[in-house]
């Protein structure tokens, strides 16, 4: 039988599940970048960093107060997610896109809301994306 060659093929090194203070940071820059180009300035935001379950990061946010706390999740739960985990700056992005909605969300969970307050904020984010989305 032939002896098989030895091939030097470099695997791509593994991504480390827990995720560095940088990752963090930029995270942090990135969702600060997005509430700004989304005109959503008027929320208060405050960063943790906690180890959340199939989650790369969450968002909870207090409409009446205008507070959101933005989790970035602090360690992968398997090499898979860290293996799948688009960057901070995607993560970051795709949060702020939940603060866009946070008052629709809110306004659509009030027992008693007039038509008009939905179609206000339907138009604010509207005219948000359309300022951003050039």
């Amino acid at each position: 039988m032939p002896k098989k060659k030895k091939t030097n093929k470099k695997k791509s090194p593994k991504k480390s599940l827990k995720i560095s203070r940088e990752y963090f940071e930029t995270f942090k820059e990135s969702f600060l970048y997005w509430q700004k180009e989304l005109g959503l300035m008027q929320y208060q935001i405050q960063f943790e960093q906690q180890i959340l379950n199939h989650q790369y990061a969450r968002i909870s946010v207090r409409e009446d107060v205008k507070f959101a706390l933005v989790i970035c999740n602090a360690k992968h739960t398997s090499q898979q997610a860290a293996d799948a985990d688009d960057g901070p700056e995607d993560n970051a992005k795709h949060e702020a896109c939940h603060l866009l909605i946070a008052r629709l969300e809110w306004l659509g969970n009030l027992r008693y809301i007039r038509e008009e307050e939905i179609y206000d904020e339907d138009e604010a984010v509207v005219i948000r994306l359309a300022r951003v989305l050039k």
